[in-house]
């Protein structure tokens, strides 16, 4: 038998969860996470479950798991916006464990900062207007800057890649010009395999809608591999040269997650430990370091420098 672990997590929603609307799918209930007649988000759900696993990490990826595809679901039924991607989440071991320790996941949403548009970006702008359009690019590209998440950014730069290659007659069918793709945009056989081979290539899974293959595409950055190519290509074949030196290109203003994980030791081992909470303190405490020693958080909390090996 395994090890009993609490779980809290949180889910950002526009769906609002009215009193006595509390619901458990898959062992993990839902409830409004604040509710505020003036919030008009309705401030998002608190996910909660009980868990035997032999460790934490096998928990935490059950729960993950569970939750993302649950998430995935919910968007659909509520019609409304809906993600628990870096969301706050704590694991609590229920057996042996007297000091009421538990791991933890914070995590802030930073404000984006933004890129000046000086006279490099002019003058690639007023050259771009020499660029011969054969599809829809631009359009394509700023769907996938705009876009925060991966799926929509890859579909989106997939397409900008074939708009940007136009199309072949190939007997009585109009293709892709894919050795345009390869040959001159990517500049990368292994790269263009990866996402155009028929059926296990990523383009394929994600465009098919098939579970996408983790063991050929995982660790895999094709968004910056992508983009970094294009930017190459227009630079070298159009004279359109970006500024190569922006760190986190492709900039949005929202999904600019700060993440902090780690082992926290209840002062007060007695203490109900709740994620709302613990969430509202650490916010404080990781926005205001300089602080630390009259935060709140520290005067609940100890930081364990060593985790602990028995979870």
């Amino acid at each position: 038998m395994g090890n009993i672990f609490e779980v809290q997590g949180r889910i950002r929603t526009l769906a609002k969860l009215y009193s006595g609307q509390e619901f458990k799918v898959r062992g993990i209930s839902f409830s409004q996470w604040a509710f505020n007649n003036y919030d008009p988000s309705g401030g998002g759900w608190h996910a909660h479950a009980m868990i035997e696993a032999n460790s934490l990490e096998e928990c935490g990826e059950k729960f993950q798991k569970d939750l993302l595809e649950l998430t995935d679901r919910i968007a659909f039924v509520s019609q409304c916006y809906t993600a628990c991607e870096s969301e706050p989440y704590m694991i609590t071991p229920r057996n042996e464990n007297p000091q009421n320790l538990f791991f933890y996941c914070h995590t802030s949403n930073r404000k984006a900062t933004g890129l000046g548009f000086g006279k490099t970006e002019q003058e690639a702008l007023v050259k771009l207007e020499e660029y011969e359009v054969r599809g829809n690019a631009f359009r394509l590209l700023r769907e996938a800057i705009n876009a925060p998440w991966f799926y929509t950014r890859f579909s989106m730069l997939v397409a900008a890649l074939e708009a940007m290659a136009g199309e072949n007659e190939f007997g009585d069918k109009i293709v892709r010009n894919k050795k345009y793709i390869r040959d001159v945009i990517l500049k990368d056989v292994a790269l263009e395999k990866d996402i155009f081979t028929f059926q296990d290539g990523l383009r394929n899974q994600v465009l098919h809608g098939k579970w996408i293959d983790e063991n050929r595409h995982a660790n895999k950055d094709y968004i910056s591999m992508i983009f970094l190519a294009i930017k190459k290509y227009f630079a070298s074949h159009h004279d359109v040269t970006l500024n190569d030196k922006i760190i986190n290109p492709m900039r949005n203003p929202s999904e600019n997650f700060e993440i902090w994980r780690g082992w926290l030791k209840p002062m007060d081992t007695s203490e109900k430990l709740e994620l709302r909470e613990i969430w509202e303190l650490s916010k404080r405490f990781f926005r205001h370091r300089q602080d630390e020693n009259a935060s709140e958080f520290t005067q609940k909390f100890e930081i364990l420098i060593e985790p602990p090996k028995q979870f």
